[in-house]
């Protein structure tokens, strides 16, 4: 029930709700549902917190619901600031890696492998990385042992990317590969939701005038294009990184496309 007082609710469910009821009046019933049964689960709340007797005043039940509703809004808004935050792609980056990742194809570059001697581990490469990318100024996130994945990298405002590695013993060699998962940032997903949202609010109010309307949705369109050349072109400026670290190992990178 607690789920109903969170930041996600109001913005994911009762202010959308809310805007809905603007173009579509039979949301306003839903909306004001979803309000009070917000209000409903702090008043709940409050009334079975235990108070000292001594420190009980004729209003302290209703300031307990009312830190019961902004508990964990201003939590929740205090949680997505840093998410928010997130800084662009560091220039060092781009000066010094961004010219080899602009000639990697868009192909390939989700799962790269290399070659390399038994004595190189795969901690080795990635304590390598990680030294290379801090160095940079890249902003990271590492395992702490729950993750399903080695790190990510927040690098860009609009994309972050995620990398897991796995070393396959060979008779001779040792393969190091990883797989680089990227995806939309929480700026990106608030950015294309937020136009959706008002292009389809814009088509509920004037749908009824022309069928051209509609197009109104193209710009959601241009929007997720970007938003997904902006996850490639990350996906690029780490596996520029990787192959950088790779060929001072002296680690050979691999054709995954070509026979063995």
């Amino acid at each position: 029930l607690m789920f109903c007082t969170s930041l996600e609710y109001h913005v994911l469910i009762t202010l959308p709700l809310f805007v809905l009821s603007v173009p579509f009046h039979d949301f306003l019933p839903l909306a004001l549902v979803s309000t009070v049964f917000s209000l409903f689960t702090c008043v709940v709340a409050a009334a079975q917190a235990d108070l000292p007797r001594k420190h009980r005043k004729w209003w302290s039940k209703s300031l307990i619901a009312v830190l019961y509703f902004l508990q964990p809004i201003c939590r929740g808004w205090a949680r997505y600031q840093g998410r928010l935050g997130i800084p662009p792609t560091p220039q060092e980056a781009l000066k010094t890696i961004g010219p080899k990742a602009r000639k990697l194809s868009a192909g390939g570059i989700d799962l790269v492998a290399y070659w390399g001697s038994k004595g190189i581990t795969r901690y080795d490469f990635l304590s390598r990385t990680l030294e290379r990318l801090e160095k940079q100024g890249w902003q990271l996130k590492t395992d702490e042992g729950w993750s399903e994945y080695d790190f990510e990298v927040y690098g860009s405002r609009w994309a972050h990317l995620q990398v897991t590695s796995v070393s396959e013993p060979h008779p001779e060699n040792e393969m190091l590969k990883c797989r680089l998962q990227s995806g939309w940032s929480l700026p990106a997903k608030i950015t294309f939701w937020g136009s959706l949202a008002m292009e389809l609010l814009f088509i509920g109010v004037l749908r009824d005038w022309t069928y051209w309307i509609w197009f109104a949705l193209l710009p959601s369109a241009f929007i997720a294009f970007w938003l997904d050349w902006e996850c490639t072109n990350l996906q690029r400026l780490i596996v520029a990184v990787l192959d950088e670290v790779a060929e001072g190992m002296g680690i050979k990178k691999v054709d995954l496309k070509e026979k063995p």
